[in-house]
């Protein structure tokens, strides 16, 4: 009663009482403060009729509970975290965000909207002057202002108990001063908005209960408690959907609230449990149409859900009205009479068993019923006119005889009659819809703007309606402890021990629970879902007062002189505690973890600021911007993504600044006293005393924003910026980066990079767009600008550079405070936008960035790298990928010159020209960076502008000019300089892939120049006075085919030669002859030349000793390393020569065409043949590696080579190729019969020289098909195989050939023995089956196979191959004939041999004639 009490002396004693009960006695009283706030101070607020102070103090006493975070927290411990309690602490800040974001009210229940909002100034301030609705509106203001300095406390509390769990480490204040709107206040949150030690010291607010424990028989456990509010939260979701389903249809909802488990729809106690729970969320039309439901519904269960429902009201000891008026407070009454009656005679019944003093039957009770709600229709329907409405008499008359035949008391009667009259019988709906509709009709004006005579009744009627409602929540809180009360001595064995401290169930609990304090749960558990509930409904609140918060420029037309600046000072201060709750928030999201919440803000914070938007910027968005530098400034590790506002406004602060910079140089002193006192800054008597009438008219255009261009506009931003944001805040923040943690600075350079991409790129936002627009010109290159002289012109996109500028301060800043490995994260979120920022398609832009790469390398170079790092390597590793697809030549010659400018600086001094430049920089620091060097000179070669192609031959020329310079120096000046331990030693292969980058370049004279440094640099490696290192060789092994790190391998300068030997042979393949007819030459001449022993060698030396064995054996192995991986693999050239793979095989002279057509002397030009792989290179190759074979026969007494060669004959062989595969064959043959000296053909060699050519008879590729005995599926895919490789025909005819030429010799016949010539001989009988089946297949004449073919590619038939092979076939049997010829052996073989050659050529023969005998004259002829 004190509480709701009119004396507002009283109400604020009470609450001064409350808030110790609620600190020292919550424990116990849990579920009668539940009852107070819900019951007492919700509804104090929510009410129309209650005055603004007191809803005033209900806000200053809930401020003061937010402000305790352990309070606070343990309101959302055990309320919101129990399923069974109300959600207490969302209700408060529900509550406060409503007093604070809603409209604010007048005294007739009406709502006068927003005092701030532009639209209803005029309307709301015209003739308002006295000094009674000056002070209202001023009180509605201030109680705005208490709520949402009580939203902004819960921030604070909640801010103070996250942060000592995650103390930012930078949330120091260096200087307090930094903007002119907060010198006064502390930097810190906590100590800025947390309650004060000294102010809460009287009322021992911090200090908790010294003794008293909770006698509860359970403990919920800390790690439980998310999961609780997890459970209700999804809980409640599932009510609000259960309510709307009902609201729609009872059924449906009453279904869905089952299959939810929340409610058992065949239990009526259940249902009507439901009902009287959520009354005030259901609709109660629906409800009461539910509970009069006939009794052959659902077979009754509505009738039953409607008798317990009412068993569960408590009519005791209420009046007969108000029993009625509490029943009916739960539904409507349906329109039903028969409905109404199964109602009313329930409730009869109800009413007389729990008084039953009262009447003597319910029958009575019922008729009464009746009465009493017809009554209240007809008094206060508006259709009834005033003297047909019921009085007393009548009332009393409609009434007698129903008590057993007798009359109830007058007086009984009338006092019914008088409390329905003065309070008629509604819904709380129906009253606000009918408050709601009279404030619509004009009693805000009249209010407002009446004689004070009409203010003064409707004060007087909002008295006796806040009476009315005091009067309900006395009854309701009183119920509800009652309630509470009869639970708990309900309860045997639950003895109070202490009057203290006592053990209470909540309001629907059936069990006793612990009551949870801060020190039972973890602060993690709780802060983070607190948070949840609070940002959005802050947020809200103030975004709604900062939005509505106009200067008082708006306001001085239409508003009272005296009320002026109370209205400024209300706006003030309500943007200062938006703002401060605005920090709050972002910190708490940031050290919570909640993105969306810490993003909302901090967007909505620089919403405000209008920067970008081509807006005039008043106080508000000034004040905002300072806002939002300070949190960057001193909470940046909290701001993680949301850098990226921060960094757009920093943007468009110095682009204003610059604009203030031109003003300055151009010294408008005049337009800058206009716009001074546009601002109400620096006012001055003598300044407005030299402004004539035609300044202010010019004065008024100038700050009218309709009628300025975008030009002005600029300008008076710029110098409101300039005023307000001191020199060297942006810079300061950008500086401050240095000292956020390695995640916290991986967010900034991250969100600067993207930033930065939305610049240049022209999409992100207000940043880029037409309202950034400076002259580029005049801004010192901050912009690089495409349009013409008009500024405003239409134009392509202007990019800005101004963050990339401020990524390349950042990563100076960091590169020295942090950690190589912490840099290098960062390094690659910056080396990537430059990269790319480097390719892009403004040639200004990516010169930008490449000067942006070269400053930093610079910078970087200067820190030593240890051996064996890359951290160089990497840091440079974006010249490399510019270098390679940049197509501007501009930027491409200002990364050699870059490149140039590191190695003068960083490489090892050269000349004495030098000395100047060791006394200022730190030589011989670039170390793993010489590998991105190299890579960046050598891909110059391969470009296609000439001057690029010779700028970095240039260099590179310059770097092997320096080597070559140091090698003739002395050995003891060159370990001094130590040039040749970092470029030589360490990237000797790496200067050697530069070289042929240029030796593999379109350009001739660079790549034969490159080919004679390389020979040059080969000398590096047989100087044994200059020894390399082995680690020079570590990256050169994976491009090898085979294992360089076999233990067969001896030769230590293997690894060192490879790569030299390797790019040689990859160059034998250039498109031109004479660059790859070089590099033949070099290759063998290197092999030559390094790899044999000297001239004076002997075979015999290796019989003198083991070592001149092992040394021996060790070169004989390099040979066979360098055939297999270098020689061997160069034929793959050939392969991918397009005129090799369509060009036409030779035949033998002696081949005889009867079916095809002849080759004619059509094709290529003798010119494109002779500079095509096949015919000017091969043999070449094919000598050079025959001739290092025979050398090493003779030098080394071994034919181990003898097998390489075979095997790049084999390769040759079965190429996808038929010119190579005949090429090989016929030089398989001279190697045999010229170059080999017979004694060293062995007999291993005469096997795989036979199986070789064995397998060229084939009719389709791979091993010999004849050699496969059952045949199986081999035909079914010859045929496809043949008309792919077609060039096998011609591959058979030249095997053949080479095969009889071999036998009919008889030195070769001899030295290959009866067997391999039986083998051969054997073969080609069997080839000719295969070609003779082969012709069967497909038909003698291939002329529809080949129908689409030229007549001179046309390939020979098989039947020209099986005569062919026939001719040879007879040659052969003649000389087996002349057994002289052969060498002794078994003849029974020999026979055999013969006997079925001379069947299968008699057979053909016969055949041949039998079919020949069949034909017609005509055709036997042409046959």
């Amino acid at each position: 009663k004190n509480c709701t009490s009119n004396n507002t002396r009283i109400v604020a004693l009470s609450l001064r009482l409350f808030l110790p009960i609620i600190r020292n006695f919550r424990e116990g009283l849990k579920p009668e403060i539940e009852a107070f706030v819900t019951n007492v101070f919700f509804v104090i607020l929510d009410s129309q009729n209650s005055t603004v102070e007191h809803k005033s103090l209900v806000l200053t006493m809930f401020k003061e509970i937010c402000s305790c975070e352990d309070t606070l927290a343990e309101i959302f411990l055990n309320y919101d975290c129990d399923l069974s309690a109300v959600d207490l602490f969302h209700r408060i800040v529900t509550a406060l965000a409503k007093q604070g974001g809603g409209a604010a009210e007048n005294s007739s229940g009406s709502q006068m909207g927003s005092i701030y909002s532009d639209g209803l100034i005029n309307t709301l301030y015209a003739s308002a002057g006295n000094a009674r609705n000056i002070a209202l509106r001023q009180s509605h203001r201030e109680l705005k202002l208490n709520a949402m300095t009580a939203l902004r406390q819960v921030l604070a509390s909640l801010y103070a108990s996250v942060k000592v769990l995650n103390p930012p480490s930078n949330n120091v204040n260096t200087d307090d001063s930094v903007f002119s709107g907060t010198s006064g206040r502390s930097s810190s949150v906590a100590t800025t908005y947390l309650p004060d030690n000294s102010t809460m010291a009287s009322s021992s607010w911090e200090q908790q209960p010294s003794n008293g424990t909770s006698a509860s028989a359970a403990t919920a456990p800390s790690s439980n408690i998310v999961k609780m509010y997890d459970s209700k939260r999804k809980r409640r979701e599932q009510e609000a959907e259960i309510f709307i389903r009902f609201n729609q249809d009872a059924k449906a909802g009453i279904r869905y609230a089952g299959e939810c488990g929340l409610l058992d729809v065949t239990s009526p106690e259940e249902v009507a449990k439901f009902f009287l729970t959520n009354k005030d969320k259901l609709d109660k039309t629906l409800i009461g149409d539910y509970l009069g439901r006939e009794p052959e519904y659902q077979n009754g269960f509505c009738v039953r859900v409607l008798h317990t429902y009412v068993d569960m009201i408590d009519l005791k000891g209420l009046s007969f009205d108000d029993s009625i008026r509490f029943f009916l407070s739960g539904f409507r009454l349906p329109g039903e009479a028969q409905k109404i009656d199964r109602i009313m005679e329930k409730f009869a019944e109800r009413f007389c068993k729990q008084n039953p003093h009262v009447f003597p039957a319910a029958d009575t009770a019922f008729i009464l019923g009746f009465s009493v709600i017809m009554l209240n229709t007809d008094l206060h329907n508006p259709a009834i006119k005033p003297e047909r409405r019921m009085t007393k008499e009548g009332f009393i008359r409609n009434n007698s005889g129903i008590c057993d035949g007798k009359n109830l008391p007058d007086d009984f009667l009338i006092g019914i009659y008088e409390r329905i009259q003065r309070s008629p019988i509604s819904l709380k709906e129906d009253d606000v819809a009918r408050e709601k509709a009279d404030t619509q009709s004009g009693g805000t004006r009249e209010f407002f703007f009446g004689s004070n005579q009409e203010a003064e009744v409707i004060v007087k009627t909002r008295e006796t309606k806040f009476l009315q409602e005091r009067d309900q929540i006395v009854r309701n809180t009183e119920m509800i402890l009652q309630q509470q009360r009869r639970k708990v001595s309900s309860k045997p064995g639950k003895q109070l021990t202490s009057s203290k401290h006592t053990s209470n169930n909540n309001i629907n609990a059936a069990t006793v629970v612990k009551f949870l304090r801060t020190s039972d749960a973890l602060k993690d558990d709780y802060v983070t879902p607190m948070f949840e509930v609070t940002w959005g409904p802050a947020l809200a609140v103030f975004s709604t007062a900062i939005e509505g918060a106009n200067d008082a420029s708006k306001l001085v037309s239409v508003v009272p002189e005296q009320e002026i600046d109370l209205i400024m000072e209300n706006a003030t201060s309500t943007l200062e505690v938006c703002l401060s709750g605005f920090r709050l928030a972002i910190c708490t999201a940031g050290l919570c973890g909640n993105d969306t919440a810490r993003g909302a803000f901090v967007h909505a914070l620089y919403m405000f600021t209008r920067l970008g938007t081509g807006r005039l910027l008043d106080t508000r968005n000034i004040r905002c911007v300072q806002a939002l530098l300070r949190v960057a400034r001193e909470d940046g590790e909290l701001l993680g993504d949301t850098w990226e506002y921060v960094f757009k406004a920093l943007t468009e602060i110095t682009r204003l600044r610059q604009v203030y910079d031109e003003l300055s140089r151009q010294e408008r002193g005049r337009t800058s006293r206009h716009i001074r006192s546009y601002l109400n800054v620096h006012h001055d008597d003598s300044d407005s005393s030299d402004v004539s009438d035609d300044d202010n008219d010019k004065h008024n255009k100038l700050t009218d924003e309709d009628e300025m261009d975008r030009r002005a506009i600029d300008e008076v931003n710029a110098l409101a910026l300039y005023e307000a944001i001191p020199e060297g805040t942006v810079d300061k923040i950008y500086h401050r980066s240095s000292l956020l943690s390695n995640a916290g600075v991986k967010d900034f350079i991250f969100q600067l990079c993207r930033v930065s991409r939305m610049e240049i790129s022209g999409y992100g936002g207000h940043v880029g767009s037409r309202a950034n627009y400076v002259d580029g010109e005049k801004l010192s290159g901050r912009s690089i600008t495409t349009r013409g002289n008009d500024p405003l012109a239409p134009c392509k996109h202007q990019p800005i550079i101004y963050s990339l500028q401020q990524i390349v301060e950042v990563t100076h800043y960091n590169m020295e405070s942090r950690s190589r490995l912490a840099f290098s994260e960062i390094w690659s979120t910056v080396a990537a936008h430059l990269t790319s920022t480097a390719l892009h398609s403004n040639p200004a832009v990516a010169l930008y960035a490449v000067d942006s790469l070269r400053q930093l390398s610079l910078q970087f170079l200067h820190r030593e790298e240890l051996g064996m790092f890359e951290f160089q390597r990497k840091f440079l590793k974006p010249y490399e990928v510019v270098m390679e697809k940049s197509t501007h030549s501009s930027t491409k010659e200002l990364l050699l010159n870059s490149v140039e400018q590191m190695v003068l600086m960083f490489g090892e001094s050269n000349t004495n020209a030098d000395t100047k430049l060791k006394s200022s920089v730190k030589r011989g620091t670039l170390r793993s960076g010489w590998k991105s060097v190299l890579v960046v000179v050598g891909l110059a070669g391969r470009d296609a502008d000439d001057g690029i192609a010779k700028l970095g031959f240039k260099n590179l020329h310059g770097l092997l000019i320096s080597c070559m310079v140091k090698k003739e120096r002395s050995s003891d000046e060159a370990k001094l300089n130590g040039c040749t331990s970092i470029l030589m030693n360490e990237h000797f292969v790496d200067l050697i892939d530069a070289l042929f980058m240029y030796v593999s370049g379109p350009r001739e004279d660079l790549s034969m120049f490159a080919v004679v440094q390389l020979v040059d640099m080969s000398h590096w490696i047989t100087d044994e006075a200059y020894p390399l290192s082995i680690s020079s060789s570590r990256s050169i092994s994976a491009g090898a085919n085979v294992d360089l790190s076999s233990d067969d391998i001896c030769s230590p300068n293997l690894g060192l030669w490879w790569p030299i030997l390797l790019g040689l042979s990859r160059n034998v393949g250039h498109a031109n002859v004479s660059v790859r007819e070089k590099c033949l030459e070099v290759l063998v001449d290197m092999v030559n030349q390094n790899f044999f022993p000297p001239a004076k060698f002997s075979p015999l030396e290796s019989s003198s000793g083991s070592v001149a064995e092992t040394k021996n054996y060790s070169k004989l192995q390099t040979l066979r390393f360098i055939f297999k991986g270098v020689l061997i693999p160069t034929l793959e050239h050939a392969e991918m020569d397009a005129s090799t793979l369509f060009a036409t095989p030779e035949l033998p002279e002696d081949f005889v065409r009867f079916v095809s057509l002849p080759n004619s002397s059509g094709g290529i030009s003798n010119e494109q043949a002779q500079n095509n792989w096949l015919n000017s290179t091969l043999d070449p190759l094919l000598d050079s590696c025959i001739s290092i074979c025979l050398r090493s026969i003779d030098v080394f007494g071994s034919d181990d080579l003898i097998e390489e060669i075979l095997s790049m004959f084999n390769n040759c062989l079965v190429s996808d190729s038929g010119a190579l595969a005949v090429k090989g064959l016929r030089r398989l043959n001279l190697f045999l019969t010229r170059d080999l000296p017979r004694e060293k053909i062995t007999c291993d060699t005469w096997a795989t020289v036979s199986h070789m050519c064995l397998r060229c008879l084939a009719v389709r590729s791979g091993i010999y098909a004849a050699e496969d005995e059952d045949g199986g599926d081999d035909a079914a895919y010859a045929a496809p195989e043949e008309d792919v490789f077609i060039g096998r025909r011609y591959i058979a005819s030249n095997a053949t050939m080479i095969i009889g030429n071999l036998l009919i010799d008889n030195l070769y016949a001899t030295s290959m023995g009866l067997n391999w010539y039986l083998f051969l001989t054997t073969g080609i009988g069997r080839g000719i089956k295969e070609w003779e089946a082969a012709a069967a297949r497909d038909g003698d004449d291939n002329s529809t196979a080949f129908a689409n073919e030229e007549p001179s590619s046309r390939p020979p038939s098989h039947l020209e191959n099986a005569l062919y092979g026939r001719q040879w076939i007879v040659r052969l049997m003649l000389c087996l004939a002349a057994k002289d010829d052969l060498q002794e052996g078994p003849q029974q073989t020999v026979q055999q041999l013969l006997k079925e050659e001379t069947q299968s050529l008699l057979s053909l023969f016969l055949e041949k004639e039998s079919a020949l005998g069949s034909l017609p004259v005509n055709e036997k002829v042409a046959w």
